[in-house]
């Protein structure tokens, strides 16, 4: 219902609904992430991020924030933010798996020795 009240560009009706549904199930993603939408659609683009930021962020990694807020600002037509926030995530996921390789060469070394 969440989504058909954006649809209806009911942002604020939708918030509302949304955040009674997270009341009964605090465990659900999927209205925490129509919550950021109906904020964003309501012009509240910091406090969508936010919304996910601490929403999903108690449940799920960064890793899942940040693809949470790419995807949030791509369908709000924000392109140059979604692009910024893939490019950050990519380069994090980059990072770790770098870091992840050298600890296992880390590890090869120390067995050879």
């Amino acid at each position: 219902m969440g989504e058909v009240l954006i649809a209806l560009d009911r942002p604020r009706e939708a918030e509302e609904m949304l955040r009674k549904v997270l009341e009964l199930k605090p465990e659900w993603t999927e209205p925490q992430r129509n919550l950021a939408l109906a904020r964003a659609r309501a012009g509240d683009i910091t406090g969508a991020a936010d919304e996910l930021r601490d929403g999903l962020g108690a449940r799920r990694g960064p890793a899942q924030v940040a693809y949470e807020l790419a995807t949030l600002y791509e369908r709000l037509g924000k392109v140059d933010l979604a692009i910024a926030q893939y490019e950050a995530l990519l380069r994090s996921e980059i990072d770790c798996m770098i870091g992840i390789l050298r600890g296992s060469a880390a590890h090869a070394d120390l067995q050879e020795t």
